[in-house]
């Protein structure tokens, strides 16, 4: 019982994103730099366990970033 829809449906467009216009993004690129030294320096005194992130971290937010 095919009714033939998958046939006739339009193949999706690709549709590219543009993170780099976010404010996420723009937030990220402003401010990523001074946290990781501020972090990794224990200077956010009561906030987590004032050790330097993570290298996956760090690895994670450039890629975001390129």
């Amino acid at each position: 019982m095919s009714s033939g829809y998958a046939l006739a449906a339009k193949p999706k467009l690709y549709n590219p994103r543009h993170p780099e216009r976010t404010l996420l993004y723009q937030t990220i690129a402003e401010h990523f730099e001074t946290w990781f030294e501020l972090a990794s320096a224990g200077q956010f005194g009561g906030q987590g366990d004032h050790h330097t992130p993570k290298p996956y971290v760090r690895q994670a937010f450039r890629k975001y970033l390129e």
